[in-house]
């Protein structure tokens, strides 16, 4: 705190021993101890009882809030909100080559999957293109209203 070395030391030891002479020097040190832990002391209960204060009026849980809201980060937050799945540094980061071939790879598969036609609707399986249909009905009824889905491809509404 004070940045006190041991030649500073040394220099206050030899100006007490001038002015307050070796007889004398034991009586000051032992009184001058005494004062220093009375002030110690009093500091410490000081402390405790704004301490004390604190934890009754709900002040400290407010201290903590106050000390996480100054920990708070909002290019990481924003960072979170946008990639939350870490995707785009991971693209951005890594290799301009193979984040382009990934890149690539992904269009050619939703490409694919667009060009599909298998003659089954999505989750099917059975070729019943309008989807009206319902599994638990038996064969040649169609189901209720309660059944119904959307519209299928290239029906009108």
């Amino acid at each position: 705190m004070f940045d006190i070395g041991w030649v500073e030391m040394m220099v206050v030891a030899v100006v007490m021993i001038v002015v307050i002479g070796p007889k004398d020097l034991p009586v000051v040190l032992h009184t001058m101890g005494r004062w220093i832990a009375r002030v110690r002391a009093m500091a410490r209960n000081f402390q405790d009882s704004i301490e004390e204060i604190a934890e009754e009026t709900g002040f400290d849980k407010m201290r903590d809030e106050v000390r996480s809201i100054g920990d708070f980060n909002i290019e990481d937050e924003i960072e979170k909100a946008i990639d939350p799945e870490g995707e785009v540094r991971q693209a951005i980061s890594g290799d301009p080559a193979k984040a382009l071939e990934s890149a690539e790879d992904g269009a050619e598969d939703a490409s694919a999957e667009d060009n599909r036609d298998d003659g089954a609707a999505p989750g099917d399986g059975d070729g019943d293109r309008d989807g009206d249909r319902d599994e638990s009905a038996p064969a040649g009824e169609t189901p209720g209203p309660e059944a119904e889905s959307a519209p299928a491809r290239g029906e009108k509404t």
